[in-house]
């Protein structure tokens, strides 16, 4: 038996209840019984910190098991990075990226290392297309915040039809992944 792999896809912002910490132990807990090694994780959400506590509890009784953290070129500037101690060129900064604490393992496909928003659904359908599962916190009710843009751009505030949950959700329906929606 090969290794499996599961991904975990959220809303940013979640109500963490010890009901769902309850279930996601559990569910996790199955899928390591069931042969899953491989977990990764998006960042910048409260689902995936909640996912990435969970999983790091059960890897005292389960070694075997790795937390990859997949990332954008955009996380990894945002992440406190004192650019102006590097030259300018994307390279200098891409070598000396801040690493994520608490992984195994942190990978940046190269697709994902330029661009901007969009990179986080470029993201999300990479961990989907390398997972057996999917692990999600789906409210099919949910819409974005609405955000206002500056004058520059428009004077009124705009929203996404779509979250990007919901995006990756029928991406992972899509290519018929075996998805367990915790959010139920």
């Amino acid at each position: 038996m090969g290794e499996k792999t599961c991904c975990f896809i959220g809303h940013r912002k979640i109500e963490i209840t010890d009901e769902l910490i309850s279930r996601l132990t559990c569910e996790v807990e199955h899928l390591i019984l069931s042969g899953v090694t491989n977990f990764l994780f998006g960042t910048r959400s409260d689902f995936n910190s909640i996912c990435l506590k969970v999983v790091s509890a059960l890897k005292e009784a389960h070694p075997e098991i790795v937390r990859i953290a997949y990332t954008t070129f955009h996380e990894c500037v945002s992440l406190d990075v004192e650019l102006d101690q590097y030259d300018d060129s994307i390279q200098s900064i891409w070598e000396h990226k801040v690493h994520l604490n608490g992984y195994d393992a942190e990978v940046t496909p190269e697709l994902l290392r330029k661009g901007g928003k969009a990179t986080y659904v470029e993201r999300n359908q990479i961990m989907i297309d390398l997972s057996d599962y999917c692990i999600f916190y789906y409210d099919e009710n949910y819409r974005p915040e609405r955000r206002e843009r500056s004058r520059k751009y428009f004077t009124h505030n705009l929203t996404s039809a779509q979250s990007g949950t919901e995006l990756a959700y029928r991406y992972a329906v899509r290519k018929k992944k075996t998805i367990i929606n915790v959010f139920n």
